[in-house]
């Protein structure tokens, strides 16, 4: 994984402000578990650059189970949990 994500490195610093990445083992299910974290607009414009779709295509043809997913962190993340809870308080 860690050489993917070398191969996606020129599209990810020229982001600008450079979104940082992490690779850890999560279970012996994944291979490994990637986080791109930076500032959601420049993330979001990352997602949309030629060089990382292509990435991902090509990593979704090599990998099985790879995908590309959104999510959240610190404030956004406790908001969204709160409003989670709030919505299943109001189905009771």
């Amino acid at each position: 994984m860690e050489l993917l994500w070398q191969r996606a490195t020129p599209a990810l610093s020229k982001t600008g402000g450079g979104p940082t990445y992490d690779v850890a083992v999560v279970s012996a299910e994944f291979s490994g578990f990637s986080v791109i974290r930076g500032d959601p607009t420049k993330l979001a414009r990352l997602s949309q650059n030629d060089q990382v779709v292509s990435f991902n295509h090509r990593t979704e043809l090599l990998m099985r189970n790879y995908r590309t997913v959104g999510g959240f962190f610190g404030e956004n993340m406790q908001s969204r949990v709160a409003n989670f809870v709030k919505q299943v308080e109001l189905l009771k």
